[in-house]
């Protein structure tokens, strides 16, 4: 062993598990020592390796490693951040490699090459990622400990994939090393698709499915439109079917759906219970999400069989010679699985739309060729604001056949996403808009403060943290600690929170004391458990400014419903447009330059009229503002459906929409694509 510990060799791996000790003492005996850095590990290889390293005979020194990859910074440039433009770009370029074999490409002889590219992307970019959060976190330490390491060698479980990983691997000096292990994601996935591969378990409300109660009213031959249930249906907070009430279609043609995906909890019987008071039909595709479950009939019905997949995916098992060829057939396998199953469910509920607000996912692509194939149209509605960056955008990813945005902002991501799917972007105006003119729902803030003497009050929006984001648990405590301080320190400011998560709130132990004495001061309120259920303008309403860390989706809610904002980017999207034309004045990176920013426009706001204003820009995020966001959507979703209703094809459908949409609304509210923005 050699007597320098600066250059002793590392060993770098995500997760430890018994699995890969032998690899790990195999490596430490032949470098006669070495330093293992871990993410996490399971109870039992922890207590092993503890219990070997003390007997000294691997001369194996053990760190866990649980450093945010936030709070990694080289030069003005944090690790979390390279992770967002890395991960996707590798995940491209392994992509490339795979498009080069001849299993893929006779796979995409039958189904749309765009969309499977899209899956096959996605599916790379998350066995990729334990690989890049360990790499960037290994590249760190080097350059922190100057490269004083005899041997960088990253632990890494055997894929299919690794012949391409390593072609493309961006380290020469952190050697990739896999180990061999039971690949339990894999089994998984192979039980999945035998599974769901061959029948589609549903239960829920359709006549058809009843065995143990009345007949439902929800019986109609329509055509339906399938809403994936997300963030509830309560009309008075963020709903799923904001679009609803205004729409004038019938309460029979919609139905909820839910999966695992729908809720952290199972789903209450009093959900579907108001589901079926509204009119509407709901279903569920596993017993384990819903509460009760045993209440509800439960059917199994056959997959659809189409022939052309399964010649498709014969033809792509003839190609199979290598590693990289068997995890081609394998994906293909699973993606063919999961399109039988939305042809299925389409076919046996009547669905000719699918509808699914926020972030897409590999199932979403799955959707949108099931729906190729049954002549249905996928419709998706912006969530929050988008991250600019290649190949990191909903664009790519959403496999949606329209999509409703807030405003023209989102023309800004056209141009990162050339491989997008989408063939039309629908400007509709913030979803939820309806808070902002309908009545007084909501207090002024600054009816609750219990201090006379507040002159200035500021609406905080916060938002979550982990390791591996690029917002870390340091930075949100910053974040809280610099304004607590302030509000602590200035008797004539209060400060209003709408917390994203409570929970995570409550994990800033860092700032709790502060937190008490702010709350003495009864200048300080918190809007708690506001996921899903408050609305930024909860806090922002009555604020004299509102600040959000990073670039924030609830800061951009705030400012179109009226309030000045600031992002106070901790994180650094330094290549964000708002450094263009806004920086020091609707963005900030540095957290004392923005609090000095703010109580100079405190004492007196002529001498910092530029602070917050985004007067030259709301049109961009928000053309209309007008609380008919849920109008117009749904006046498009129904005439798709009367479309359909008349015996019109998906083109045609769309064509008609997005006419009368733009003789309602205005041609320039629907984008082509293809446009240059």
């Amino acid at each position: 062993m050699q007597n320098d510990e600066n250059f002793i060799s590392t060993i770098w791996i995500d997760n430890l598990s018994i699995v890969s000790l032998p690899a790990i003492f195999k490596i430490a005996r032949r470098k006669k020592g070495a330093t293992l850095c871990f993410l996490k590990a399971s109870y039992i290889a922890h207590t092993a390796i503890k219990c070997i390293t003390r007997l000294n005979i691997t001369h194996l020194k053990v760190e866990n490693i649980t450093q945010s990859l936030a709070d990694m910074w080289v030069g003005n440039q944090s690790m979390a951040m390279k992770k967002r433009f890395k991960l996707p770009e590798m995940a491209h370029r392994v992509f490339q490699e795979v498009k080069k074999q001849q299993g893929y490409k006779v796979l995409c002889r039958t189904l749309p090459e765009k969309k499977v590219g899209a899956f096959f992307e996605r599916i790379i970019h998350e066995e990729l990622c334990p690989l890049i959060r360990v790499l960037l976190r290994a590249q760190w330490h080097k350059t922190e400990k100057n490269g004083n390491t005899a041997c960088t060698i990253m632990l890494c479980p055997n894929s299919e994939l690794m012949p391409a990983i390593k072609q493309i691997w961006p380290d020469k000096d952190i050697l990739l090393v896999p180990y061999r292990h039971m690949n339990v994601r894999h089994i998984k996935r192979l039980m999945k698709r035998l599974l769901h591969g061959q029948t589609l378990l549903v239960g829920g409300n359709d006549a058809r499915l009843r065995r143990k109660s009345e007949p439902a009213n929800f019986i109609t031959s329509r055509p339906k439109i399938a809403v994936h249930y997300s963030q509830g249906i309560d009309l008075k907070k963020r709903s799923i079917i904001s679009w609803y009430p205004d729409s004038k279609i019938e309460a029979g043609q919609v139905l909820i759906y839910f999966d695992n995906k729908s809720a952290h909890k199972r789903i209450p019987e009093e959900i579907c219970k108001k589901i079926e008071k509204m009119g509407m039909g709901w279903c569920a595709f596993e017993k384990k999400i819903m509460d009760n479950a045993g209440k509800y009939a439960w059917k199994n019905i056959k997959c659809s069989d189409k022939d052309n997949m399964d010649i498709a995916i014969s033809k792509v098992k003839k190609n199979t010679r290598c590693n990289l060829d068997k995890w081609i057939l394998g994906t293909a396998k699973d993606l063919v699985a999961h399109i039988r199953r939305w042809i299925t469910f389409s076919e046996f509920f009547g669905v000719k739309i699918i509808n699914k607000i926020g972030v897409q996912d590999i199932e979403s692509i799955a959707q949108s060729i099931s729906l190729d194939f049954t002549g249905g149209i996928r419709l998706g509605i912006q969530r929050s604001t988008l991250p600019v960056t290649r190949r990191w955008t909903t664009l790519i990813y959403g496999a949606n056949d329209r999509v409703f945005f807030w405003g023209s902002d989102a023309l800004m991501h056209i141009e990162t996403g050339t491989d997008t799917m989408i063939k039309k972007l629908i400007i509709a105006g913030y979803p939820f808009d309806w808070i902002f003119y309908r009545g007084p729902l909501r207090n002024n803030v600054r009816n609750r403060l219990k201090d006379s003497n507040v002159t200035f009050v500021i609406a905080l929006f916060d938002n979550v943290f982990s390791e591996d984001i690029y917002i870390s648990r340091n930075m949100m405590e910053t974040f809280y600690r610099k304004f607590l301080e302030w509000l602590i320190e200035d008797n004539t400011l209060a400060i209003i929170t709408k917390e994203k998560k409570t929970a995570l709130y409550n994990r800033l132990t860092g700032i709790h004391g502060l937190v008490a004495a702010a709350q003495k001061t009864g200048r300080y309120i918190r809007l708690k458990d506001a996921y899903n259920n408050r609305f930024p303008s909860d806090a922002s309403y009555g604020a004299d400014i509102a600040v959000g860390i990073s670039v924030s989706t609830a800061l951009t809610e705030a400012v179109i419903a009226g309030t000045r904002g600031v992002h106070c980017d901790l994180p650094g999207h330094y290549f964000h447009p708002f450094y263009k034309w806004g920086y020091e004045k609707i963005v900030f990176n540095d957290i004392d330059r923005l609090i000095d920013a703010l109580k100079i426009y405190k004492e007196n706001p002529s001498k910092k009229p530029e602070l917050g204003d985004w007067s030259s820009y709301i049109d961009r995020l928000d053309p209309f503002r007008d609380g008919k966001s849920g109008e117009r959507m749904g006046s498009y979703m129904r005439w798709l459906l009367e479309n359909f209703d008349k015996g019109k094809n998906r083109d045609e459908a769309m064509e008609y929409a997005d006419r009368q949409y733009a003789r309602e609304w205005g041609e320039d509210k629907i984008i082509n694509v293809g446009a240059k923005p």
